[in-house]
């Protein structure tokens, strides 16, 4: 599939099990409500294990395709440990699908974190991108579960 925009969403905490947590949950609602509203755009799920034996970005597909999301539009990032680690380790798998516009999919306090550290990447890297952000909402604040 070709695509000129992709949807970064950086992974978050996960249970033991592999689900996505409330926080992770609402960025991958987003993410998949913006896919609906542009068809053409890929999604790129970022996030290794971090906290338990499961890959976020593996546990970002399996939710995003048990929604109705098609496999051939999520790109994987399996690695990255750190909001710094996902724009650095997503920008080549941008770039080499000719993708140059990207939307960062997370929540307020992160999401600027994440474009910042995108921005940086592409700036060293010399790659003009064009970057945005669409807020997730935050679980709320009474829920001993959202995060």
């Amino acid at each position: 599939m070709s695509a000129r925009r992709a949807l970064l969403v950086p992974g978050a905490a996960l249970w033991a099990d592999g689900r996505p947590r409330a926080a992770l949950r609402a960025r991958l609602a987003t993410a998949l409500d913006e896919a609906r509203h542009d068809p053409e755009a890929l999604i790129l799920v970022s996030g290794g294990a971090v906290n338990t034996e499961h890959s976020e970005a593996a546990a970002m597909a399996r939710w995003l395709e048990a929604e109705g999301l098609p496999k051939e539009r999520l790109i994987l990032e399996e690695q990255a440990r750190s909001t710094t680690q996902n724009a650095d380790l997503a920008l080549p798998l941008l770039v080499s699908r000719g993708i140059r516009s990207v939307t960062v999919v997370s929540q307020p306090f992160h999401a600027q974190r994440t474009h910042f550290n995108l921005r940086v990447a592409a700036r060293h890297a010399g790659v003009p991108l064009a970057i945005d952000v669409r807020h997730a909402p935050l679980p709320p604040p009474h829920d001993p579960l959202r995060w």
